[in-house]
């Protein structure tokens, strides 16, 4: 092929419309690419994240579904004020600025009330390192029940009326009495269990004279 053959080739238009037509080709799979990473990704689009807190599971999910986000429960916890079954917390918070199809996490309120074991305090506990113990807790108290035994000494615990003991299992924030010695036992050092003279023999043994032994008088060996 001589120089001038070669050279006239480029000068077909043939080969510039093939050219011509893969760079149009390119340019359209280029432009094509962009807008679908745009869709997809949604660039520069945003969604604000809703309030679900007190809302139940079921209300969550429905609201943020109308907003193209996710639910997914990720733990239970409880909380008295709220709902069985309501959202407690949710991560992202709200308001926070999310893209489509972000999945929200949230922690939900048990549907039943968590138990906590009574200590050792019947028999073992002043009134005031029970109270300490019991609102750690978080077990309500009422005002204190009195009855005979040793002063500020627990002597029973009541729980809606019902007797419970240590190592029982209670519904936490249940209401709890405690019942409380009054002091009448041990207030006078243990003497108050002793039955009381009559006075005749009391009189009779404080005229009596103190008995003495004789003792035989023995010589003494220097006289």
């Amino acid at each position: 092929m001589t120089k001038e053959e070669f050279f006239g080739k480029f000068k077909s238009l043939y080969l510039w419309g093939n050219l011509a037509a893969m760079v149009l080709v390119l340019l359209l799979l280029f432009l094509a690419m962009k807008w679908w990473l745009v869709s997809y990704t949604h660039h520069g689009e945003v969604i604000e994240v809703p309030n679900l807190v007190a809302k139940s599971e079921a209300e969550a999910g429905k609201l943020l579904a109308e907003k193209g986000l996710q639910l997914k429960v990720v733990a239970t916890s409880y909380v008295k004020d709220l709902p069985g079954g309501s959202v407690i917390s949710q991560d992202p918070k709200a308001g926070a600025s999310v893209k489509d199809g972000r999945i929200v996490y949230v922690t939900v309120n048990s549907l039943t009330v968590p138990k906590e074991r009574i200590p050792e305090i019947i028999g073992f506990k002043s009134y005031r390192g029970a109270q300490s113990d019991l609102l750690d807790l978080e077990f309500e108290l009422t005002d204190p029940k009195y009855v005979a035994g040793y002063a500020e000494l627990v002597m029973g615990i009541l729980c809606n009326g019902q007797e419970v003991q240590n190592g029982d299992e209670v519904a936490k924030y249940s209401r709890l009495t405690l019942v409380i010695g009054d002091g009448s036992i041990g207030s006078n050092s243990g003497t108050e269990d002793l039955p009381e003279l009559p006075e005749e023999i009391i009189e009779q043994e404080l005229n009596e004279e103190p008995e003495v032994e004789e003792w035989e008088e023995v010589p003494s060996i220097y006289e």
